[in-house]
């Protein structure tokens, strides 16, 4: 049996759950039509200022946050950071989209 090995890229995308339309779009503009989507809690206390400004909330307390993953080729996965950093661009809030990727060494 041949098993075919593809490079691929865990995308996490995440938001406040007012972004999830938002953040449904952006992955299918990226051509990514499979993934998983889960509702959680975010909350910021006490938090290291330079951390705060790059990654967490910039209000204190608990958020009602949503996160999306995918397991994708590497340029959709790309192509979706690409839409994050856009999207950032043109709505500029408080409580930014944040995405990342991570490399899935073997997938089968």
């Amino acid at each position: 049996m041949n098993l075919i090995v593809k490079k691929m890229k865990m995308l996490i995308v995440l938001g406040l759950r007012e972004d999830d339309t938002r953040i449904t779009n952006l992955f299918n503009e990226a051509g990514i039509s499979m993934y998983s989507r889960f509702e959680t809690s975010g909350s910021v206390a006490g938090v290291d200022t330079e951390l705060a400004d790059e990654w967490f909330a910039a209000s204190g307390g608990k958020a009602a946050s949503i996160a999306y993953f995918s397991f994708a080729d590497d340029t959709s996965a790309t192509a979706a950071l690409k839409l994050v950093k856009e999207a950032n661009a043109e709505h500029k809030t408080l409580n930014r989209l944040h995405g990342f990727t991570l490399p899935v060494e073997d997938c089968f």
